[in-house]
């Protein structure tokens, strides 16, 4: 089998099958190049042979059985009268593998399609072949006459007919695809690649008795014309002729990919677009096409499928104006259908300004044009663009005398004159049509609009605006109807008008004709209120209008705002205040100005169609300071044809969420708090298990959507509301893992008696969510600014206003935030467990400058208000704290004892009068080892001996602990140690329980004899400890003895795991046993524990929680304290 998977590779992509003969009689083959492997199976004690002919006379035959235990295979052939085969002279067909079972044998063999031999006939792959096949008896090694016989045809390589005048075979090897074309007489055939007509390549081939075989390799481009013959002629001619019916057949080849610019590439993994025609030869040349078509190709796998037609989707504008289209990969291809003697246009944009337009025209006697333009800021007439992107196709007459016309475009350009069409979901496109005159396109006789979703097919009217009583916030507002209520202090009224008198009285104003707006503001007494035009709803850059009031009088002034805290005014003042009032708790002013000022550098030019306002108001101190702060401010879209108005509000106060967050807050860490008191194995769940993880996360989402949500109305402009919903949760996660990372001056330890060790999950899971949400602030910045002419600088300039807070103008530095999310992100990269565990110094080193790198630039991001400050800054600062106070702890060296046997180092440091308890564990830092590390280990001594004891266990090569135990064997210097802490506590009061069940596995003893320490006189204690390594034992032999000298109630309980011999006579006692296998929790909690008995636990994953469960399913429903040793 691999000796023929072997000569098979060597093959081009091969076309396969396979051929049942008979129940005992079956084959496969593949095709490849110019050879085919069989692969024939057969009945045992049979042979079989396969043969090339439409009869027993005259044909090709090969044989095979076995003959002691040898495969065998003949090239035989028979002659023209119908006998035994005659073996040929020269053997063509090689055996390349065999094998069988007792039911049945297979052999492999190979042979070429042409072997050059007469004796043989030639394997046809460009059209189906006749076959015969043969079964038979063998007897004695000799083949007795067929017992069953037959014929078939077969079609070795891929065959496929578009009608019945033109079918194609074809051959694939690695540089080359050849092409087998059988073609009906007197007419050329042909074959390309492409998606449509245009922009393909196409292969066009004839021949004739009389005339030379050929093939024209050519290609169409961007019009529909005839092929062009290309420069360079890739394709050859291998071999032509005449069929048996008249027609011809030749074999052409061409590489996939012939880096010739006027071609496109055969694909050969996968499927691709082919075209393919047949028309007449004449003495001119090539005529019309007489059928033509698609299909869809997979060379590699030998299919050529033709898709099933589609209807275009159709649309009608009007009666006059429809269209139908095509997608393509790279282009829309749109079909007009418009009425005689008009010019119809379709366009991109959701209002007239800013909009791509293409307008078409045809008539029998002009040629068919379409014009590529845009419409700039002002409404006018569309200006042609520079590069014409758009291509006419084709265009004729329709029956009723109107006319068609097919265009195409690429979806996206990348012309700046011109919009995109959007591929994946829907847009906005205009309409026309109007008259066409001898002077050129005369104005629109009818126009709109249209959300159109070209991959669907699908083309819809907007829903017309909705009325005042559908919906309440969508209002019509010309002075004359009243004033509407932007806020609960600022009313306003907007009235667009005609200056012009020459004008015929009683005649309705188009929008057109309009030349001004008039604005009526009524504010509240001791407010200014304000409004401008900005298209985004940013407050900048802006022009403005701020009306103010100050000892009855009211004032306006023309502002451009540049940023959030300069908006100096103009210095050509274009409103013109027509009356004002001031009495009682308002004052109103009504002023105007022109929509067009022509100060085009201070002034927006306002639209007559749709128009984007910004809004303001606040505390005003007078005409010296008239704007103090915005503390309401949002947009308004106005509709001036309709008179529709949309107010979207933003800013306002927004300590509801915040308290409502803090609220949440604390319910976490309370809930979270009781169940770790009062349930200890729901808090070790709850820590460290996947649905812990979970519930986790689902706490504290809850409380920073709570944040989101408030904070993206606590900011103006779309910028600022869209990034902060993830800038606010991100603020608050960084505070919150700095403050649960706090050991000394901890909240946690404060409020829930909650040690540091405990809070270590909240602290990574919440740092881990605040580093998605910061890179999510990053993205969503980034993408808001991606489209600007100069991203780069917008990015990282000096300084970006997003707008007003309730609390102050915010400025923001992009720069700041990007060095904060660089630090987080690496920060977060070297905090994984791996790095964690294996490179631990690095990691503390890092995470200590990082973290002060990520809050400080954190905070210089943004300046205005007091957040950043009290949300970052109190956290740093009481971690900072923290980190002095830990520093001074470790201010005092301690002389150390180092002793090692096998795995385990043990510490002895006299400590004096240092003081620590039952569960309790320090940070140890030995300069000899490493000066920067410090590592947790649980203290196994009480601290009335003036000793910590310590046991390492040794966590293999380069690690802090390796380093420990070579010191230890060296013993020749003096060894200090620094010390912080204690840290941790019991999850559970020891004084008020008579029995402790201490359950441990291996060097998780320590923290276990460092609880059984404590132990009163009264009370007693089974210690089951499960280790596999003797010498661990016989090294804490000490210890343990002294511990069960010391206190008569203390039971201990060793279950050896191990493969080494242990002597147990040296170990044991009355107080110490040994067991051998694993320990049964069960057993041992229902023997020995009662109501007023606690669990304590400490050991590998699987040990604690078998032991939790167990502990959990007593009745008696046992405290516990859970702990790992997971830093």
């Amino acid at each position: 089998m691999y000796r023929l998977l072997g000569v098979l590779s060597t093959l081009a992509a091969a076309q396969a099958g396979s051929l049942r003969f008979s129940p005992e009689f079956d084959t496969t083959w593949e095709l490849g190049g110019d050879v085919v492997a069989f692969n024939m199976t057969c009945a045992a004690d049979r042979y079989c042979a396969i043969g090339f002919g439409a009869s027993k006379a005259s044909s090709d035959t090969i044989t095979c059985y076995f003959l002691n235990e040898v495969a065998v295979c003949k090239d035989e052939h028979v002659g023209s009268v119908p006998t035994r085969p005659t073996e040929d002279t020269v053997q063509d067909v090689t055996v390349v593998d065999s094998g069988g079972t007792g039911d049945a044998w297979w052999i492999q063999f190979t042979r070429a399609l042409i072997t050059g031999d007469d004796e043989d006939r030639a394997i046809v792959t460009s059209e189906p072949q006749s076959i015969i096949w043969a079964l038979g008896t063998v007897v004695n090694d000799s083949l007795r006459k067929h017992s069953s016989e037959g014929r078939r045809v077969v079609q070795w390589a891929p065959y496929f007919a578009f009608n019945d005048e033109f079918s194609v075979t074809w051959d694939v090897t690695p540089s080359l695809l050849i092409i087998n074309m059988t073609c009906s007489e007197g007419h050329y055939c042909a074959i390309g690649i492409g998606e449509t007509k245009t922009h393909s390549d196409t292969i066009i081939c004839y021949y004739a008795a009389d005339v030379v075989a050929s093939c024209e390799d050519g290609h169409v481009g961007g019009s529909l014309t005839a092929p062009t013959v290309d420069g360079k002629q890739d394709v050859t001619v291998l071999s032509a002729g005449a069929t048996t019916n008249g027609g011809w057949w030749l074999q052409l080849s061409r590489a996939w990919d012939t880096s010739d610019g006027d071609d496109l590439s055969f694909v050969r993994n996968g499927t691709q677009s082919i075209l393919w025609a047949i028309g007449d030869v004449t003495d001119g040349g090539f005529r019309k096409h007489s059928s033509e078509g698609f299909a869809v190709v997979d060379w590699g796998h030998g299919t050529i499928v033709v898709p099933e037609p589609q209807v275009d989707p159709f649309f009608a504008f009007n009666d006059e104006f429809s269209v139908t289209w095509k997608v393509t990969l790279g282009s829309l291809v749109i079909n007009m259908t418009c009425s005689e003697g008009h010019y119809c246009a379709i366009g991109i944009g959701e209002t007239k300004t800013y909009s791509d337009t293409i307008i078409c025209y045809y008539a029998a006697d002009v040629v068919a044009s379409c014009e590529d333009g845009h419409v700039g800021g002002s409404l006018t007439a569309p200006t042609v663009d520079d590069k014409q992107d758009v291509t006419v196709l084709s265009a004729g007459g329709t029956t009723n005398g109107s006319w068609w016309l097919q265009l195409s475009r690429a979806w996206d350009t990348s012309d700046g004159d011109d919009l995109s069409f959007v591929r994946d979901e829907t847009q906005s496109i205009l309409w026309a049509i109007g008259d066409v005159t001898d002077g050129g396109f005369r104005k629109h006789s009818s126009e709109g609009f249209a959300i159109a979703d070209w991959i669907q097919g699908t083309i819809v009217f907007p829903e017309p605006p909705q009325s005042q009583s559908a919906a309440p916030d969508l209002v019509r507002t010309p002075a004359e109807h009243g004033l509407i209520t932007v806020d609960s202090s600022f009313k306003l009224g907007i009235e667009f008008f005609s200056e012009s008198t020459n004008r015929r009285e009683g005649v309705p104003l188009r929008e057109e004709e309009y030349t001004s707006v008039r604005f009526t503001f009524e504010c509240a007494a001791g407010r200014y209120c304000s409004l401008g035009l900005n298209d985004d709803g940013l407050m900048v850059p802006a022009d403005a209008w701020m009306c103010w009031e100050d000892a009855g009088t009211v004032y306006c002034s023309d502002w451009f705002c540049t940023e959030t805290t300069a908006c100096p005014a103009d210095a050509s003042q274009d409103i013109r205040i027509e009356e004002y009032n001031a009495q009682g708790s308002t004052w109103s002013v009504t002023f105007s100005r022109l929509l067009d000022t022509g100060d085009a550098e201070r002034d927006t030019v306002i639209s007559n169609e749709y128009v984007n306002f910004i809004y303001a108001t606040g505390p005003s101190s007078g005409a010296s300071s008239p704007v103090d702060w915005h503390d309401s401010f949002g947009s308004i879209a106005y509709d001036v044809v309709s008179g529709a108005l949309t107010i979207t509000a933003s800013g306002g106060e927004t300590w509801w969420h915040i308290i409502l967050s803090l609220c949440l807050l604390v319910f976490l860490g309370l809930a979270s708090g009781a169940l770790i008191l009062a349930r200890p194995s729901i808090g070790y769940v709850f820590q460290q298990s996947y649905l812990g993880s979970v519930l986790s996360i689902v706490f504290i989402t809850a409380a920073l959507v709570v944040i989101a949500v408030g904070d993206a109305g606590h900011y103006s402009g779309r910028v600022a509301q869209v990034s902060v919903v993830f800038a606010g949760p991100a603020q608050l996660c960084i505070a919150l893992a700095f403050l649960l990372r706090a050991k000394i001056l901890s909240p946690c330890l404060w409020l829930m008696a909650m040690p540091h060790e405990r809070t270590l999950v909240w602290h990574r899971w919440i740092g881990l969510i605040g580093w998605v949400f910061v890179s999510l602030h990053a993205i969503v910045m980034y993408a808001e600014f991606e489209n600007e002419p100069q991203t780069a600088k917008v990015l990282f300039d000096k300084e970006l206003h997003t707008g007003g807070t309730t609390d102050g103008q915010t400025t923001v530095y992009p720069l700041y935030g990007f060095v904060s999310w660089v630090a987080y992100t690496i920060l977060v990269a070297l905090g994984i467990p791996f790095f964690r565990r294996k490179f631990y110094s690095v990691f503390v080193a890092s995470h200590v400058a990082l973290s002060i790198v990520t809050v400080t630039f954190s905070i210089l991001h943004i300046s205005g208000g007091w957040r950043p400050y009290l949300i970052n800054g109190v956290p740093l600062i009481i971690l900072c704290l923290d980190f002095a106070a830990r520093t001074y702890q470790k201010a005092s060296k301690y002389p150390v004892t180092v002793s090692y046997s096998g795995a385990v180092t043990k510490l002895v440091i006299e400590t004096g009068d240092r003081k620590w308890g039952p569960g309790s564990y320090m940070y140890i830092s030995i300069g000899k080892v490493g000066f920067a590390e410090a590592h947790p280990f649980s203290v196994v001594s009480h601290h009335d001996s003036g000793k910590a004891v310590f046991y390492v266990k040794n966590m293999g090569r380069r690690t802090w602990s390796d380093r420990l135990s070579k010191l230890a064997v060296d013993g020749k210097e003096k060894v200090f140690a620094r010390l912080e802490g204690p840290y941790g506590n019991l999850q559970f009061d020891m004084t008020k329980h008579d029995k402790l069940v201490l359950i441990c596995g291996g060097i998780g003893i320590t923290p276990m004899l460092g609880i059984a320490a404590y132990m009163a006189p009264e009370q007693s204690a089974l210690l089951s400890w499960s280790v596999r390594d003797p010498s661990t034992i016989l090294f804490l032999l000490e210890d343990i003895e002294a511990l069960l000298a010391k206190f008569a109630n203390l039971r201990i309980a060793i279950s050896y795991t191990g493969h080494q011999s242990l002597n147990e006579a040296d170990i044991s006692s009355s107080r110490l046993t040994i067991d051998h296998g694993r320990p049964d929790f069960k057993e041992l909690i229902l023997t020995y524990a009662d109501e007023r008995s606690a669990v304590a636990i400490c050991g590998p994953a699987p040990l604690i929680m078998t032991a939790v469960a167990e502990a959990e399913s007593s009745h008696f429903h046992l405290p516990l304290h859970v702990e790992t040793f997971e830093f």
